[in-house]
């Protein structure tokens, strides 16, 4: 299967590892990103320059930016009490949760899977 891997071409599981480390790459370059615009708008609200559009920041969230945009909110303290941003952060937060928990329960899937086909070593191929 396309997740499994090819035993003739590597480990089983190596494409959803693969896969995997590329998704943690996305996640962290999409978390700088939202960090960075929470900065650049909460100097634009206090230089009263041109701001970056809520929904623009919204969507930096939604797309796996949360975890930044949560920290921005605490460590700059802007966007914690405006409404509606606050529920709409909130119902994002919500979904990713419930996202990350899929993400553990299939990830729990392919470990079951390389120790079921290949036994403890399949573990070691991980690791190289």
């Amino acid at each position: 299967s396309y997740f499994w891997g090819n035993r003739s071409k590597g480990y089983p599981g190596r494409r959803m590892f693969i896969s995997l480390s590329l998704f943690a790459s996305y996640l962290a370059g999409i978390n700088l990103i939202t960090w960075a615009s929470y900065w650049y708008d909460k100097r634009a609200a206090i230089q009263g320059a041109r701001r970056i559009p809520e929904i623009r920041l919204l969507l930096l969230a939604a797309f796996g930016g949360t975890p930044a945009a949560h920290s921005a909110q605490r460590i700059l303290r802007h966007k914690t009490q405006k409404q509606p941003f606050r529920m709409y952060m909130q119902r994002i937060t919500r979904w990713h949760k419930r996202l990350l928990i899929l993400v553990f329960m299939a990830s729990m899937v392919v470990l079951a899977q390389i120790y079921l086909t290949s036994g403890p070593q399949g573990f070691v191929h991980l690791l190289r």
